[in-house]
């Protein structure tokens, strides 16, 4: 699990009926972690800053073996029925020793370290096998005081059980990723906060078309429709959606859309019939 607050800004529009939206921070967990209380309390002041989920499924990554070579060490990985090995120097002063099952590196007085799971991680990800996101559902979440927050929501919803009933291919694992999402200040776009959180869901699911948000019909309509539509007749322009977190240490990505570390969501709505068709 990982939570980073990031600069996910971009230029703004000068379109002042332009919703535009920037994702500021995420964490991210197992989905089978989302009942951990421990988890839950440390990261909760940074969970309930966050308005969308997605659900989706990640490699898993399993610690097999730490090999010692001189001054260097290499922690082995073994990803998707491979191994991967990075290299990391070992300072003077240290030994490598295996603890109870775990490998650690000690110095002279007892001190211990070891390369962190999110270091590792990215490593992996930019130098031997990509983890990527593939992002199956797209939700939100927003309230006042006392509302519940995305691991208070998805504890008690379906969707996890649902997506977990079809089978997840071996190998993988159910994840959750939450976003802080923040407008730009200048913005006049007739919307108080839950309506912009609603609008950016809708256009985040109409890019990703994620496999769990697919209505019946083939459509892939936001989860709080009804307010959606109430919003038809406001003056909104469009509506644009930036994902642009340079520490998240993956690409999100779906059947629809390509694995990317950024994604620009652009939804124009000037079109009489696209303003329909995003707007229901």
């Amino acid at each position: 699990m990982a939570t980073k607050m990031a600069n996910g800004s971009t230029q703004a529009s000068e379109d002042p009926h332009q919703l535009e939206m920037n994702a500021v921070g995420y964490f991210y967990l197992p989905a089978a972690s989302l009942g951990d209380e421990g988890i839950y309390h440390k990261y909760r002041d940074t969970i309930v800053k966050c308005q969308i989920f997605m659900i989706g499924l990640r490699p898993v990554v399993k610690l097999v073996n730490v090999v010692q070579t001189g001054k260097k060490m290499s922690t082995v990985y073994h990803v998707l029925g491979q191994d991967h090995a990075p290299e990391w120097p070992i300072p003077p002063g240290w030994e490598l020793e295996q603890e109870k099952g775990a490998w650690t590196l000690v110095d002279a007085a007892g001190k211990r370290m070891f390369p962190d799971t999110e270091h590792a991680l990215a490593r992996l990800h930019e130098e031997f096998v990509k983890l990527d996101f593939n992002a199956l559902y797209i939700g939100q979440v927003f309230g006042g005081p006392g509302a519940r927050n995305a691991v208070e929501q998805l504890r008690k919803s379906e969707i996890v059980k649902k997506i977990n009933a079809t089978g997840v291919p071996d190998g993988y694992r159910l994840e959750v990723l939450l976003l802080e999402v923040a407008g730009r200040p200048a913005s006049r776009v007739e919307a108080d906060d839950a309506e912009k959180i609603t609008l950016c869901e809708a256009a985040l699911i109409r890019h990703f078309k994620p496999k769990f948000n697919q209505h019946p019909d083939g459509g892939f309509p936001s989860t709080k429709p009804r307010m959606l539509h109430g919003l038809a007749d406001r003056t909104i322009s469009s509506v644009v959606m930036h994902i642009a977190l340079e520490e998240l240490p993956f690409r999100i990505f779906s059947d629809a859309i390509a694995p990317e570390s950024t994604h620009k969501i652009a939804q124009d709505l000037h079109d009489h019939g696209e303003r329909e068709r995003f707007f229901g």
